[in-house]
């Protein structure tokens, strides 16, 4: 659990903000954490370590979406999966089914628990340049407000 959240004048947080999709690829192939926490009532996102995710073509990338909740239940619970890319947003999945265009085989969404920690997962396989966006974990509460979410940034190199 992570009881400091960085916000936009945090230093490490701002120089991770000047970084374009292309400088960042001229990083080594190591892995940046930008974390995203949202708490409300009984709901608390935890991990993972890896937010920031760099790959080549045809690779595969899975997203995780870890929390800790001591009343989730996926009916009045939902949660979405949402990509963003330029200014459009598209949501993916509609009460854990995918929705078009993401039904073509290389998405795939899963769901585990072990006692009150869950993890949403999003995989995406034999990754193509027009994967590269942000993506998004949304969980709802009972009234579809979000209660949290986590989000991934997914740079592909060409």
């Amino acid at each position: 659990m992570y009881d400091h959240v960085p916000n936009r004048s945090s230093p490490n947080l701002a120089s991770l903000a000047r970084l374009s999709p292309t400088n960042f690829l001229n990083i080594a192939p190591s892995h940046v954490c930008l974390m995203v926490v949202s708490t409300s009532g009984k709901l608390t996102i935890t991990g993972p370590e890896k937010r920031e995710h760099v790959t080549s073509q045809a690779d595969s990338v899975t997203f995780k979406c870890p929390f800790h909740s001591d009343t989730f239940n996926l009916f009045d619970y939902p949660f979405r999966w949402k990509k963003h890319q330029l200014d459009e947003t598209t949501e993916m999945n509609t009460m854990g089914n995918l929705v078009e265009p993401f039904l073509n085989g290389r998405f795939h969404l899963s769901y585990s628990n072990n006692s009150l920690h869950y993890i949403l997962e999003l995989s995406i396989i034999n990754i193509s340049m027009e994967d590269e966006a942000n993506y998004t974990c949304e969980i709802r509460g009972p009234t579809s407000k979000v209660e949290g979410q986590v989000v991934h940034h997914l740079y592909v190199r060409g």
